[in-house]
């Protein structure tokens, strides 16, 4: 399992486009306003930190478009992709002030 990898910390800071990867990690909930959250986590493959990220969609649906959530959250047709950025927030070797992470990003297969 990929999270179970102990973090790199040697690793040297480098903004690099990283190959595709699907969440180890998907939850999805529904907001009182008709929204579904999405939140997905993925694994950098460089130094090993666990980056978690959320997205928020408002669903329209309902008369005249009044967003009605479904009863089971699912994830919305257009956000079958996120984008990932390592943001571990380890002081990695030649890291660049304002930055965070090692660098590397990557997108990420919400299905």
């Amino acid at each position: 399992m990929a999270d179970a990898l102990q973090h790199d910390d040697a690793v040297r800071w480098r903004e690099e486009l990283m190959p595709d990867q699907t969440a180890t990690n998907i939850d999805l909930r529904n907001t009182p306003d008709g929204a579904v959250v999405v939140t997905a986590q993925s694994c950098c493959a460089v130094c090993h930190s666990v980056t978690v990220k959320r997205a928020r969609r408002v669903i329209p649906s309902g008369p005249k478009g009044v967003p009605n959530a479904p009863d089971v959250p699912t994830v919305p047709t257009e956000l079958t992709r996120m984008a990932f950025l390592c943001d571990c927030g380890y002081q990695h070797p030649d890291r660049p002030s304002g930055e965070y992470g090692c660098g590397r990003y990557w997108q990420v297969s919400l299905g």
